[in-house]
């Protein structure tokens, strides 16, 4: 019996199929269908194949399992080839054709160094070391696919014992471009980096080999993200307005900060990095980031920006015909005040929204975020601005109280290791 499946994919899926390469290395940029086409080529062979062992790789589950393992399965489903009898959601393997396909981390060390495989797929390969890559590799008999950002050094092994030395593998370089699927708002949001960020933009725009910078202030071994928001949190909105000629060029960076008592615990509970051509529409963003534990709204401002800021507020009440909450103007030093968000930082004590990291707004924000230094090193910088001065606004309000002597219960959180 023969089985048509109508797909609707990229031409990165058709190179794969016609590769006769024994390691597949997908470099590219975001958006670029990377890892929706490379599922549907494991569903493909799964179908064609029987009695093999495919492993699905990354650095942590939690990563896999919102990435992967969502298109994964919507493909599966949509196709209508999913089974519930066949999946294995305790041990994470799921059986298609009799075939095996599992899903584990890196930080299962006992399948990394135990398991054999026919096929291999490493997910967001340049998160895990040199020698997590050789176990998985000598226990691989057939194929290895491997899919990245190219967001590292040129030392790093992907380079060093793959691309550079040798001749065994096929290289496939994808950008947004190669995305027909994408909705034009999300193109716009790329292209806007090509204009604010250089560097971002060659590595997630283009899809080439570069280093982005390395912040000292926002490390990101300590980003988490958390399940739900504690009912006693209470936050402010600050943003830092920046406008920019027909929404190109300058962003602006707009945060809703809150703060749990009983958690002792900061929460964003939203933010945007995104670049706005008039007063009415940043005013709206901010207008929508209010929520009802929401007690102030601030903005970074000097005595001209205040009274430009107040002519458009003014306009605005009047186009809305109903008045806009009242703004607290601050003239923060972000350099003098890095410092005070350090500890809390470090502590774990900042979340982020479920599954920000994966949003488009998202990564660019983090991307600023993780390279900020100081204001004098000269990059964007309006995400980590933003954030600091909320953190500095949060306190003045008395919104965050003294916590010594307390005993509370930490919020779970999701740690997520790539963007």
């Amino acid at each position: 019996m023969t089985m048509e499946l109508k797909l609707k994919s990229t031409w990165l899926l058709g190179e794969m199929l016609n590769s006769n390469k024994k390691i597949i290395v997908h470099q590219g940029g975001t958006r670029s269908s990377k890892t929706y086409s490379i599922c549907q080529f494991i569903i493909i062979n799964c179908l064609q194949t029987k009695n093999k062992t495919y492993s699905i790789v990354r650095h942590s589950m939690p990563a896999l399992k919102r990435s992967v393992m969502k298109d994964f399965f919507e493909i599966l489903t949509s196709l209508k080839l999913y089974n519930a009898e066949f999946h294995n959601k305790t041990e994470n393997i799921y059986l298609l054709n009799d075939n095996e396909i599992q899903f584990f981390s890196i930080d299962d060390q006992q399948k990394v160094r135990g398991t054999k495989r026919n096929i291999l797929w490493v997910n967001e390969a340049n998160e895990i070391d040199n020698e997590d890559f050789r176990q998985l590799l000598v226990r691989t008999s057939e194929r290895i696919i491997l899919d990245f950002n190219p967001d590292m050094p040129e030392n790093h092994w992907i380079f060093s014992e793959i691309i550079d030395s040798r001749d065994d593998y096929e290289l496939i370089i994808s950008t947004y471009k190669d995305n027909p699927f994408l909705d034009s708002s999300q193109v716009v949001e790329i292209e806007r980096f090509s204009i604010t960020d250089s560097l971002w933009w060659k590595v997630f725009g283009l899809g080439l080999r570069s280093e982005i910078q390395r912040g000292t202030i926002f490390s990101k071994n300590h980003y988490h993200e958390y399940d739900v928001l504690p009912q006693d949190i209470k936050s402010i909105v600050y943003c830092d307005p920046n406008l920019a000629l027909k929404s190109k060029g300058d962003t602006t960076s707009i945060v809703c900060f809150g703060y749990s008592a009983s958690f002792d615990q900061y929460f964003i509970v939203d933010a945007t990095l995104e670049s706005f051509s008039d007063s009415n529409s940043l005013l709206n963003a901010v207008f929508k980031m209010r929520y009802p534990h929401t007690t102030a709204i601030g903005f970074d401002g000097n005595v001209t920006q205040e009274s430009t800021w107040t002519n458009f507020v003014r306009n605005w009440s009047k186009l809305h015909d109903e008045p806009f909450p009242r703004i607290e103007y601050k003239r923060y030093h972000v350099d003098d005040l890095a410092k005070n968000i350090m500890l809390a930082w470090a502590e774990d004590k900042i979340l982020f929204p479920p599954n920000f990291s994966f949003s488009t707004s998202g990564k660019f924000f983090l991307a600023q975020l993780f390279s900020f230094t100081n204001k004098k090193a000269g990059n964007p910088d309006d995400a980590p601005d933003s954030l600091i001065c909320a953190f500095e606004f949060i306190h003045e309000r008395r919104i965050v109280c003294n916590v010594d002597n307390k005993i509370f219960t930490k919020q779970p959180f999701i740690t997520i290791e790539s963007f």
